[in-house]
């Protein structure tokens, strides 16, 4: 199954180069927001070579699905703050919005992880589908056994 996209003019890479794995959906990441804004997180004060994470449950439960993968791709709504410490456990991710200046995107590219902007990647993706980022492309290879 092809659905790679990139050709509509509709996406944008964020991070250039490539990422092979499994989606990992986080649909609401609001709480995310709220705990980087009221804890100060951001690109000047997380030091990102460690493999801690804050304390939330969310992000624990988020970093359990990531590390189940071990190629994990976060698919999420746009590029938070809140994202942040969960770039160490990831290959890509991919956002349904954003923009190339936004903090978040310019981590991204500091630790060479490859993300794009896919409006649709919500209804076109299922959790555990396996894909390929390449720069402003994401191609769906195969769905998961769960999603069949």
């Amino acid at each position: 199954m092809d659905l790679t996209v990139g050709q509509s003019g509709h996406q944008l890479c964020l991070s250039k180069g490539s990422a092979l794995g499994h989606a990992v959906i986080v649909k609401d990441i609001s709480i995310l927001d709220e705990f980087s804004a009221s804890n100060q997180i951001s690109v000047v004060n997380y030091d990102l070579d460690t493999k801690e994470l804050p304390f939330l449950e969310q992000y624990k439960e988020i970093k359990d699905k990531l590390e189940k993968y071990k190629d994990a791709i976060l698919i999420a709504e746009y590029p938070s703050v809140g994202l942040i410490p969960l770039i160490p456990f990831v290959k890509g991710m991919v956002f349904t919005r954003g923009t190339v200046l936004c903090h978040t995107a310019i981590v991204l590219r500091e630790k060479h992880i490859p993300s794009t902007i896919w409006p649709e990647v919500f209804e076109k993706v299922e959790e555990g589908d396996r894909l390929l980022i390449n720069d402003n492309q994401v191609q769906l290879l195969s769905k998961s056994k769960q999603s069949v």
